[in-house]
């Protein structure tokens, strides 16, 4: 169904029509009534001659006309009246037809088109004809099709009192600026009538969306400048030229944070970039500060982003006693890390198997507990392993799991290669006991977090992999593991509900910005992306990954651009996903970012996206079948509850997904992320404000679009198209998964 735009304001657009004058001839005189004095053909042109009459319009005399003279003078007659926002033109002859143009809704809203548009104006106009005689050849013509089409009348002749339609639209992609075409109708007999449209696309002003900022924690008592600064990056997306462009900071935190402004105030053509930066300011006290930054600028609506950086307590050591002389720690005593604290709860053991050194700290579960009551909930308790070793493990019993869990806390393993932080919960230490059986008791299970140095042959997989994807490895591949061992059998952990963290420190003699992301290697030698940023803490690099999932791990430099990207509004989230290896080109070079993605494609690219092993097993759909490449990946995607079908048993794995489609899958995803968690309230209201076409969302659909238009993901393709019907392209995938990635915190 075409939508029709109706007008708005007829003071602020008005189309003239000028139709010419059609002359429409009548016999009068005294014997003009007489139909046997003298009969008439339609006429066409106005005369003044009896012989220019019969020769142009077919008045002659009547065949049974009888003795002596008859006379009749001919006149045209023709109205033309003001109505809508056009002219109307009714013309007659006495017993033949007249027509009528029906121009009430020929005027375009001045403010409803707006550059980018998806959803052209199409404007209906009616011919009617009120004569009594037939309407013929009824035909329309536009002067140039360059930037409006036409849609023809469905008839071509009209009875008395009939009407008809024809339709002229506006074509899709046109900038910025006014346009017109002429309209020209026909029809035998009748002299053209031609009338004007014109559509004015007004230039968008707006800017690539920005993400939410968390800057690394700093400790209470920082020095100038340890703080952590962001540049922000701003690019002109509309093709207006952004004037008085700023940058303010609100809340009442504001004040915690110091912003440099924009290098440029003004963007167009010419200078469509421009940075500015922004960072805490020195001397902020422990807590927790929280700012909405605003982008502003003439003709634009704001851009709004958050900042958000943690304070530290500073832990200051109790006083030592010291007059029986210094305090030395135990044989093997280990300090465990209670929020930062120090405490005497954990025993080193090394040992050494092959030619690996593993060191293994066991942690006391009577100190733990203690400690644990005095923290309260959410404590974070790290086990710091230093020194050389290959493989590093900390070690808890069952019940030391479950206190934790209870009190939400989150346990964190430091190595010289790594960090392991998850929460306690993440171990599910019921299911665990559960498969050793009944009645098992919980101190009797040893549960063991480790990170170590993988295998040769491990080794060996990893670098093949390299190769064969094309990607260099920027540090050696690690191996996360979480088992739990009770009596001669063992349970490993291998996928969790939430993202689980890993940080990895960049080599000295490594450029972080030469870094793309994180990946798991499987045994056999599949490659996948875990979603991977850049961090600094205290001057030095980290790559933080995040994965659902335990494997072997390592961190590799993989830049890709597609050539048919490299002057799209897509570019910089196309290439980034594609080095991330989430999507993939139709060629090495080719990415083709407006074909329409289908629904198993991009079943394939949320999996990749989010980092998710893909894995076959049971579904309901009948149309996606186990020959298919994307089976496991619409399967595993059906597992995490990312999808659901267009029926109980099917898929439509090859129609076009639809932009709400998308929103749906998007909506299931930030569950996944916790991204969902995270976000401010708004009302429906809000949201949907800027949308002329939000009654075109399904409402099934609606509680997923308003969730992707709150947490910042989807937008509308014109500020005031949300177009939650069209197709969603290839680039607009990119777009919603780097931002997906990006508003959950994992890029």
């Amino acid at each position: 169904m075409k939508t029709k735009k109706k007008a708005r304001s007829n003071e602020r657009k008005k189309q003239l029509i000028r139709t010419g004058v059609l002359a429409a001839g009548l016999l009068t005189g005294a014997m003009a009534s007489d139909p046997s004095a003298f009969a008439g053909d339609r006429p066409v042109y106005q005369g003044d001659s009896l012989a220019y009459l019969q020769q142009y319009f077919g008045i002659k005399s009547a065949a049974a006309i009888g003795p002596g003279s008859s006379d009749s003078t001919f006149h045209a007659e023709g109205t033309i009246s003001e109505g809508g926002c056009g002219y109307n033109y009714s013309g007659s002859e006495g017993g033949g037809p007249t027509y009528e143009i029906d121009q009430s809704n020929l005027c375009f809203a001045p403010d409803g088109l707006t550059e980018g548009y998806t959803t052209p104006n199409e404007t209906e106009i009616k011919i009617k004809n009120t004569g009594v005689g037939n309407l013929q050849a009824l035909n329309v013509m536009l002067d140039s099709t360059d930037h409006f089409a036409l849609t023809l009348p469905s008839v071509t002749e009209l009875i008395p009192d009939a009407h008809t339609f024809f339709y002229v639209t506006t074509k899709n992609g046109l900038s910025a600026g006014n346009y017109s075409v002429t309209a020209t109708v026909y029809a035998t007999d009748l002299q053209p009538v031609s009338f004007t449209v014109t559509q004015t696309v007004y230039a968008s002003y707006s800017i690539q969306p920005l993400s939410n900022l968390t800057f690394n924690s700093v400790t209470e008592g920082y020095s100038s400048g340890a703080q952590e600064s962001k540049t922000v990056t701003i690019e002109r997306k509309g093709s207006g030229v952004l004037n008085d462009l700023g940058v303010e900071l609100i809340g009442p935190q504001a004040s915690s944070f110091i912003i440099t402004p924009p290098a440029r105030t003004v963007l167009d053509a010419t200078y469509g970039t421009t940075t500015f930066s922004v960072k805490a300011k020195d001397g902020l006290a422990a807590g927790n500060y929280s700012v909405t930054a605003s982008v502003y600028a003439n003709n634009m609506m704001p851009v709004t982003f958050t900042l958000s950086q943690t304070v530290a307590a500073a832990y200051v050591s109790p006083p030592v006693d010291t007059s029986s002389g210094p305090v030395l720690p135990a044989p093997n005593e280990v300090i465990v890390l209670v929020n930062g604290r120090p405490e005497s709860a954990g025993t080193l053991t090394t040992r050494t198997e092959g030619d690996k050194v593993i060191a293994t700290v066991s942690v006391d579960p009577k100190k733990l507990e203690e400690k644990l009551n005095a923290a309260g909930n959410e404590a974070v308790i790290t086990i710091p392993i230093t020194g050389k070793s290959d493989v590093g493990i900390g070690e808890l019993n069952g019940q030391m799991v479950q206190n934790m869990e209870r009190k939400q806390a989150v346990l964190e393993l430091k190595t010289e290669h790594a960090a392991y932080k998850l929460p306690a919960d993440q171990i599910n230490i019921a299911d665990i006991s559960a498969k050793f059986g009944t009645n098992v008791d919980l101190q009797s299970i040893k549960v063991q977090i480790e990170v170590a140095k993988p295998g040769v042959e491990t080794v060996s997989i990893v670098k093949n992999a390299a190769v064969e994807g094309e990607f260099s490895l920027v540090v050696q591949p690690l191996e996360f593991t979480v088992r739990a061992t009770y009596q001669d059998k063992v349970v490993e952990v291998n996928r969790f509900e939430a993202y689980i963290e890993r940080t990895i420190p960049v080599p000295d003699d490594v450029d972080p910005k030469k870094i793309t992301t994180g990946i798991v290697v499987d045994p056999s030698g599949a490659v996948r992306h875990v979603p991977t940023k850049i961090i600094l803490i205290e001057g030095k690099y980290y790559v933080q990954v995040n994965s659902l999932s335990n494997s072997t791990y390592s961190v590799v430099w993989h830049p890709l651009e597609f050539a048919d990207v490299a002057e799209h509004w897509g570019r910089e989230a196309v290439n980034d996903m594609g080095s991330r290896m989430i999507v993939n080109g139709v060629t090495d070079e080719l990415y083709q970012p407006d074909q329409a993605v289908t629904r198993a494609e991009f079943a394939a690219m949320l999996i990749r996206a989010l980092g998710i092993k893909v894995e076959t097993s049971a579904h309901p759909f009948r149309d996606v079948s186990s020959g298919e490449w994307y089976n496991a990946y619409v399967a595993t995607a059906h597992d995490y509850q990312l999808i659901s079908g267009v029926s109980d048993q099917a898929y439509a794995p090859d129609a076009e997904l639809t932009r709400e489609q998308a929103m749906v899958m998007l909506a299931h995803a930030m569950r996944v992320t916790g991204l969902d968690e995270k976000l401010a309230p708004a009302s429906e209201e809000q949201l949907l404000k800027p949308f002329e076409d939000s009654d075109q969302i399904s409402s099934w659909a609606k509680s997923s679009v308003l969730l992707n238009l709150q947490a910042k993901l989807a937008t509308g393709r014109t500020d005031t198209q949300l177009a939650p019907q069209a197709a969603l392209t290839r680039a607009e995938v990119a777009t919603l998964v780097q931002r997906l990635l990006q508003q959950s915190g994992l890029i």
